[in-house]
């Protein structure tokens, strides 16, 4: 029965540690958090009624653009848009930095964002 309740034990404590936590990837010393609850928008608003609606089809004119027709809709954009997002504000020596943590789908999307350039400044730590 232990070794049940071990295994059991094991097996949630290694799905919980899979999920993308963001949160804890804010630092304490943030002038500002502010968090977008992505499943309100999407219950809101589904993606593809922001694809076909005149607002969505500009942007994603301008995205394919942009990306040289990599992307194309919302789902190849790599972002999860069902997860929480944050933005937070940081200011060190009178510099303020502006940042947004997104949960992604799919890396090779997310990458599709950057230029070529950009994607050799991309430093990876494990699955980060």
């Amino acid at each position: 029965m232990k070794k049940v309740l071990l295994f059991t034990s094991l097996c949630l404590a290694s799905c919980l540690i899979s999920a993308q936590d963001l949160v804890t990837k804010i630092p304490s010393n943030a002038s500002a958090v502010f968090t977008i609850k992505g499943k309100n928008i999407t219950d809101l608003v589904s993606t593809q009624e922001f694809e076909n609606s005149k607002v969505g089809k500009l942007f994603l004119k301008e995205m394919t653009k942009e990306t040289d027709g990599k992307v194309t809709n919302l789902a190849s954009l790599g972002i999860n848009l069902s997860e929480n997002m944050y933005y937070f504000l940081e200011m060190n020596e009178g510099m303020l930095t502006h940042n947004i943590l997104v949960s992604l789908n799919n890396k090779e999307g997310f990458l599709n964002l950057m230029d070529e350039s950009k994607k050799e400044e991309l430093v990876t730590e494990g699955e980060l």
